[in-house]
């Protein structure tokens, strides 16, 4: 199954980074020195690697990490069949369920494909090539990757849309703001990687035929949690509907301005890590949405926020990935199952699951705190064993019909007879 993932251009100039290849054996060498790219080379090692079958154990990053994302080039493999272990440790034990499934491709990121089996054995989780690779470079990723260049081409194919401006802290190209960067924040990632200034995108989504004065506000975003890629093209997803000539769509159009944050984290995101960002490593982003953020990325998007929406907003979605299931809203209300986005979701999509969460000073928490929102929330999305790029933007179209039962039933109140 190959699926099609575009090589992205930019909005910015192309971001410079250093394309070495560190050699680990004889013949086998890693790279992961690209947007978004994640291995610890050093940790890397290599069995057999002058036959036919290597045996290959990759080194996992402690950057608040629970083991699971990498996304790396291997080369030295034409002919090869490798096999791939991870070591099972700490939270990678939830993390590397026995249905999970790697993603490989043969043209540097244009396409990826399933591996056809992963699982766990003697303390690792597991798995192979299906036959021997017939190129020398091939690479591998944890999940279907959305790199920040990515998040950049997509806004920028929104461009032409007549339904899409900038938010009001944006230029013309939705560009927010910069990260701090190396550059500004003298600091590095955890491989000593210099860490570009990375843009801060916001864009907005209504008609403007029908005044802002009868509509809500709406907030989503992104890439809070770096590694969590799902979130990514479910968003994406959602996007592309809500511009779309969908009667729904128009009717979300007419009731909101949905505001779109889609990379909050993008310096994570470029340096491969898990949960945090290179500025403040040791702090979880979803737990940073307070008055005095650790990191510059989240003190800059809290601003823009908060004047674009007037400090405002109805609904605020936060779009994350989970280890295991499906897709769940989690929230910290005992009733959120009972809320109209999640039956209007759950109208479309029957096995939506409902998990209560009260994690501190998460973006849901922020979006109730400061913008009194009446619906907030984080939709989780599984890393779902051979879904297609499709798959996902189906769930955020889905996604979309519960922001609408959300809008009707914040707008017009309780149906009576």
């Amino acid at each position: 199954m190959n699926l099609k993932i575009r090589k992205p251009g930019l909005l910015i100039p192309t971001l410079a980074v250093c394309l070495a290849h560190v050699a680990v054996a004889a013949s086998i060498s890693f790279n992961q020195d690209f947007d978004s790219g994640s291995l610890n080379i050093e940790a890397t090692t290599v069995e057999k690697a002058d036959s036919d079958e290597p045996v290959i154990t990759l080194g996992r990053r402690d950057v608040m990490s629970s083991g699971r994302w990498f996304y790396f080039d291997i080369n030295g493999v034409e002919g090869k069949r490798p096999t791939f272990r991870v070591e099972l440790a700490g939270n990678a034990t939830r993390a590397h369920l026995a249905a999970h499934r790697y993603v490989y491709s043969l043209d540097g990121g244009e396409t990826f494909a399933y591996f056809g089996n992963g699982g766990r054995a003697d303390g690792h989780y597991v798995f192979t090539a299906d036959e021997p690779f017939g190129q020398d470079t091939v690479r591998i990723a944890y999940a279907l990757p959305y790199p920040v260049a990515r998040t950049l081409e997509h806004a920028r194919s929104l461009f032409d849309s007549e339904w899409v401006t900038p938010v009001p802290d944006a230029n013309r190209y939705f560009l927010i703001d910069f990260t701090p960067g190396t550059e500004n924040g003298g600091y590095r990632d955890d491989l000593g990687r210099e860490i570009p200034r990375l843009p801060l995108i916001g864009f907005r989504i209504t008609d403007s035929a029908v005044a802002n004065g009868e509509k809500v506000n709406v907030v989503l975003t992104s890439g809070t949690h770096a590694s969590e890629v799902t979130a990514h093209h479910v968003l994406e997803g959602k996007v592309n509907f809500l511009i779309s000539g969908d009667p729904a769509a128009a009717e979300i159009r007419r009731r909101a301005v949905v505001h779109v944050y889609p990379q909050v984290n993008p310096e994570g995101r470029w340096a491969g890590y898990m949960r945090t960002a290179p500025e403040a490593p040791r702090v979880n982003v979803n737990r940073d949405w307070h008055d005095d953020p650790a990191h510059t990325q989240v003190r800059r998007m809290i601003e823009a926020i908060t004047k674009d929406t007037g400090g405002k907003a109805a609904v605020v979605v936060d779009y994350h990935s989970m280890r295991g299931g499906k897709y769940e809203i989690w929230d910290e209300r005992e009733d959120g199952a009972e809320q109209p986005y999640f039956l209007a979701f759950r109208e479309a999509r029957p096995d939506l699951g409902f998990r209560l969460s009260r994690n501190p000073n998460n973006v849901r928490q922020w979006g109730r705190k400061t913008l009194g929102a009446v619906e907030a929330f984080t939709l989780e999305i599984a890393f779902i064993p051979d879904w297609t790029e499709s798959d996902y933007h189906e769930l955020g179209r889905d996604s979309a019909l519960g922001l609408l039962g959300a809008l009707q039933a914040i707008q017009d109140g309780p149906e009576t007879d």
